[in-house]
């Protein structure tokens, strides 16, 4: 109802943070993460995916997983989020990227997702020079940044997916400035352009002064073939047929009932309605 009633009001895209049940939950959330996408659907401009269950470590309850759950998001969103961004007396990207060039990479996308990775920066320079020996700086910092998106896209994904499966993609490469790298964009932008199914690639760096750390984001939009999508919609599909088929006439007419209501809600534009009317409605329900 809130996406519905903000693509009415406004003329702006609306984009849906959406997430999706673990396995281990009941039927009865796999079932409204199921409806509730086929509605979402109608109304968002595209839909950015979490699975709960990619982020549950063994022998981990899924309670006590929220919190790191909520923290991959905020990684991931803080950096799309700030990429435009300058501070007072900060350093400026080489490739700014900036909210027009997020919209485009998901707008009428549908399902996308978010991949991120980051790699600490060794303290001393001493013991940097002994890691890296006679390797050219420039070399190191663009070898870096490449292997930092390849492992965001790959393993690293809000929605597990294939990412060679969509049509969009844009890398936000965040980190201080002195170890950012022109050419790791480029060639990482070049490596995803060589992998997806379109051909549609952003890039771009966010400076940010004094960190410890390079991190990369890696937006995907218009994802395909998602085996986790497929097993929720065939899994809610099973839990209906099984509800059909043990119920009552009287409960089955309820259902019925209860269905038309979620309709009649989803179509009537809320000022509109009456009170008579929900009532009327409401009263069918009593069987």
């Amino acid at each position: 109802m809130v996406a519905k009633h903000l693509k009415r009001l406004y003329n702006e895209p609306v984009y849906v943070l959406g997430v999706l049940p673990a396995e281990s939950e009941g039927n009865v959330y796999v079932l409204n993460a199921a409806r509730s996408m086929k509605t979402l659907a109608k109304y968002a401009d595209s839909m950015i995916l979490i699975d709960n269950g990619a982020f549950v470590r063994p022998g981990e309850s899924l309670k006590s997983a929220y919190q790191w759950i909520n923290s991959e998001i905020v990684k991931r969103f803080s950096i799309l989020a700030r990429s435009g961004e300058i501070a007072i007396g900060g350093a400026v990207g080489e490739m700014v990227v900036d909210a027009s060039e997020i919209a485009q990479t998901i707008n009428g996308m549908e399902i996308c997702t978010i991949g991120y990775a980051s790699e600490e920066l060794p303290r001393s320079s001493a013991f940097r020079k002994a890691i890296l020996g006679r390797e050219k700086p420039d070399q190191r910092k663009s070898a870096r940044i490449l292997s930092l998106v390849t492992r965001a896209a790959k393993t690293r994904l809000l929605l597990p997916s294939d990412f060679r499966l969509v049509r969009k993609a844009l890398v936000v490469v965040a980190g201080p400035p002195e170890e950012l790298s022109r050419d790791g964009v480029e060639k990482s932008r070049e490596w995803i352009e060589k992998n997806i199914a379109g051909g549609e690639v952003r890039g771009g760096d966010y400076p940010v002064k004094n960190s410890r750390y390079v991190a990369v984001a890696v937006l995907l939009g218009g994802i395909s073939g998602v085996h986790r999508i497929d097993n929720l919609f065939e899994r809610a599909r099973r839990m209906q047929e099984a509800i059909a088929t043990g119920l009552t006439k009287e409960e089955a007419k309820k259902v019925e009932k209860t269905a038309q209501l979620m309709q009649f809600v989803d179509d009537l534009e809320t000022e509109e309605a009456t009170a008579e009317e929900l009532e009327d409605l409401l009263k069918d329900l009593e069987v």
